[in-house]
């Protein structure tokens, strides 16, 4: 049974007990409508989501509601199918539920998924495959590259500059088939450590003109111009405009590359400082059938050698196990943290783009000495406020790129500090693609074992 609450709140009821004073209460799943939710979540009529909140120490809150709450029954069917809408708005007290709020508290992490089919009603239930098929198509079970044995998802990369996050991708395991960005600089150095993967030179409105078929991957990624959201941009800018609206072109590239997971990077002050664009973000994939987990992620925590936060989006398309962000694999009661000293001490002397003597202060222009045996400032366009421990010199392009984690093999044409600064930290980003590779294949294996058993039914039957 689901009833209406004074507070105008809805609950489906799952359980009901009498304390020694004979006062009645239930607990079961706290609902709300999303026209009375933060602007985050889609404005669609006879509507709830399913609000979990979730204590800072992992705990599920699961206070009981007094029956005295009670104000009306009221039906609520719960579906996993992001799409159809059942006739609801024809059927008075009735509502439909397909989204799920984990509200986590003292965090700005932010959760919000499709249901699974399990917490879906009977009647109202869609097997995942099915939605998966409805939305792109036919999809390779474990990746859409290769043969078998030999299987790897396909990834695209979106203002993919020098190629920070293609790098990370490619250590995961993952096969990058294409990317595109506007900058020539970029994208020569991109060829340059990707040969086999098609980089468009061109902007976001004319890679869009690709055949969808073109440009179907498993995983896509977009990091659209980060400048305008920056808490470091304080000077006003005439690409402002144009960068400040490619925050919103995740919404059409998942539309058409139509990916099983996409996922987004930005600074960190975009939540911070902009949170109605921020919302906008999330609305427009909740919209598009995508369950969305985004989280201002520190980069020291994933072994690079730095201070750098990034907000980082995780989408799951209809029909996907919605990924958990990695643990975090350095820092108290972990691996020690990489320093500066580890990151830049095994560089050869002959490596490109390493001229320490071109590096150094001008005579008598001194910085005082600190322990390399710590984290780098935040890597930026200009190289940030860093400079060799030493206090005698700036970092080299190749420190730099170090510090950032760039392999010490990876080339860059040229403007290699720009690019290095604009770039996301390849270890970051392989832990995070790690994370989704593992996702993907518990969903796909799951999905080969629920197969099996129904061809070994049929066999059954048949005979």
């Amino acid at each position: 049974m689901s009833v209406e609450l004074a507070n105008n709140g809805i609950a489906r009821i799952a359980e009901i007990s009498e304390d020694a004073y004979g006062n009645i209460c239930f607990k079961g799943r706290h609902l709300a409508n999303l026209k009375d939710l933060p602007t985050l979540f889609p404005r669609w009529d006879q509507e709830l989501c399913w609000i979990t909140k979730v204590k800072s120490d992992g705990s599920v809150e699961d206070k009981g509601i007094p029956i005295t709450l009670v104000r009306n029954i009221v039906r609520v069917h719960f579906t996993n199918d992001p799409w159809s809408r059942f006739g609801s708005k024809q059927q008075p007290n009735t509502y439909f539920c397909r989204l799920r709020w984990m509200c986590i508290e003292d965090s700005t992490e932010l959760y919000v998924r499709y249901l699974d089919a399990d917490e879906a009603d009977e009647g109202y239930r869609v097997p995942p495959s099915v939605l998966r098929r409805h939305w792109r198509g036919e999809t390779r079970l474990f990746g859409s590259s290769g043969s078998d044995g030999n299987r790897k998802y396909t990834f695209g990369d979106g203002f993919c500059g020098a190629g920070g996050i293609s790098c990370g991708a490619r250590m995961a395991g993952l096969d990058v088939k294409w990317s595109f960005d506007h900058n020539e600089a970029a994208t020569r150095t991109y060829r340059m450590n990707f040969p086999d993967t098609i980089c468009e030179l061109a902007d976001f409105d004319q890679f869009m003109t690709n055949l969808a078929e073109d440009i179907r991957v498993d995983i896509s990624h977009s990091s659209p111009p980060c400048q305008t959201w920056s808490p470091a941009h304080t000077v006003a800018s005439a690409d402002d405009d144009r960068n400040s609206a490619l925050i919103f072109s995740s919404y059409n590239l998942i539309q058409k590359v139509r990916p099983r997971i996409h996922t987004l990077e930005q600074t960190s002050g975009l939540p911070e400082r902009y949170k109605e664009e921020y919302y906008w973000v999330v609305r427009d994939t909740l919209e598009l059938g995508y369950s969305v987990h985004a989280k201002v992620v520190r980069a020291d925590e994933y072994g690079v050698p730095q201070r750098r936060k990034r907000l980082i989006f995780i989408a799951a398309g209809p029909g996907e196990r919605l990924p958990q962000f990695p643990e975090p694999t350095h820092g108290p009661g972990r691996r020690p943290y990489v320093t500066i000293y580890s990151a830049i001490s095994g560089i050869p002397a002959d490596a490109p783009d390493h001229d320490i003597q071109g590096a150094a202060f001008p005579p008598g222009f001194e910085k005082s000495p600190f322990d390399a045996n710590t984290l780098a400032k935040t890597i930026t366009c200009g190289g940030g406020e860093n400079y060799h421990p030493s206090g005698l010199r700036r970092y080299t392009n190749r420190e730099l790129a170090s510090l950032q984690t760039f392999p010490v093999t990876y080339q860059f044409a040229s403007n290699m500090k720009k690019q290095v600064g604009n770039a996301v930290p390849p270890k970051l980003a392989e832990a995070l693609y790690r994370a989704i590779i593992g996702s993907l294949r518990q969903t796909d294996a799951e999905e080969l074992r629920m197969a099996r058993q129904d061809q070994e039914r049929n066999v059954i039957v048949l005979n």
